[in-house]
């Protein structure tokens, strides 16, 4: 059975401390684990148009040559791919809390020390960070949506509203439709609350079916729906 591979890309900002990293990961117990590096490692500017391309599981981010330069490489890489987990290897001896702190604000799911890992201890950090950064985004997700039907609850849809609203100058124009669902409340007391969701979920598959998948469909809570139509004439 062939173990899925995780693709982790290094950027470094010293070639010496990349492929250090490069041989804890490529070691045979590694390559079983299923991570594999994707060649070369790269320098920052480069590494961050690697990034932007696609393929990459989790970045390895080694700023033992510069800290400062390393948490703006980081703040990069976050822009240009917010879904992919990252994790920084810091010199030996560094003020990690600092550092850790910094990090952590900036996106990163670890900071370790070079002089504390060894092939195993990596793999097990990469893996931590992967787990983590997809609990991460369920929970965003769970946060900003609705619990019944899978909209955009409230707080997701005013929050897109607001980014949408930004760029509205890019765009046609944008479309506001409200809609609720006409006497839920004689339904759930005459029929029960199991029919009155089924009424709310059939109400969000016409939605979806109505409007395109770009545009931000949401259930404010009760009956009361609403769609955000981006681009709209």
């Amino acid at each position: 059975m062939n173990t899925p591979r995780t693709n982790v890309l290094i950027i470094a900002d010293r070639p010496d401390g990349a492929s250090a990293l490069c041989h804890r990961l490529e070691s045979a117990d590694a390559h079983i684990a299923g991570f594999e590096v994707l060649h070369p490692a790269l320098e920052p500017a480069e590494g961050i148009s690697r990034l932007a391309r696609g393929g990459v599981d989790v970045l390895l981010l080694d700023v033992t040559g510069s800290a400062d330069a390393g948490l703006d490489t980081l703040r990069r890489a976050r822009v240009e791919a917010p879904e992919i987990p990252v994790v920084l290897v810091a010199p030996p001896g560094a003020g990690h809390d600092t550092l850790g702190a910094q990090a952590t604000e900036a996106g990163a799911q670890d900071v370790v020390s070079r002089d504390q890992l060894d092939a195993s201890d990596l793999r097990r950090v990469l893996r931590y960070a992967i787990e983590r950064h997809r609990l991460q985004a369920t929970l965003r997700q769970l946060a900003l949506s609705d619990e019944l039907t899978g909209l955009y609850n409230r707080r997701g849809f005013l929050a897109l509203c607001e980014h949408h609203l930004k760029l509205a100058h890019r765009m046609r124009g944008l479309m506001l439709a409200v809609v609720d669902v006409d006497r839920l409340r004689e339904i759930n007391e005459r029929f029960g609350r199991d029919e009155g969701d089924r009424a709310l979920l059939a109400t969000a598959a016409v939605l979806r079916s109505t409007f395109r998948a770009s545009d931000v469909i949401a259930r404010f809570g009760g009956d009361d729906f609403a769609v955000l139509v981006l681009d709209a004439s």
